[in-house]
């Protein structure tokens, strides 16, 4: 029977090893800012257009 106090399998301590190299890169990295292209104030009509386009293209594959 194997031991089950023995050391996490070869596969398992390869991904421990690779989530602990990457938690190192992201702390080297600088936090950005998520920036928009388009004011906020856009949004509301932007969102009213896209839906709008969006009907037409769907209704134009009924006709």
């Amino acid at each position: 029977p194997p031991d089950h106090n023995s050391s996490p399998p070869r596969r398992l301590a390869g991904r421990r090893r690779r989530r602990r190299a990457a938690s190192a890169r992201s702390d080297e990295m600088a936090a950005k800012a998520i920036s928009s292209p388009v004011p906020v104030e856009w949004y509301p009509t932007l969102a009213v257009v896209m839906v709008s386009v969006g009907l037409m293209l769907t209704a134009s594959f009924f006709m």
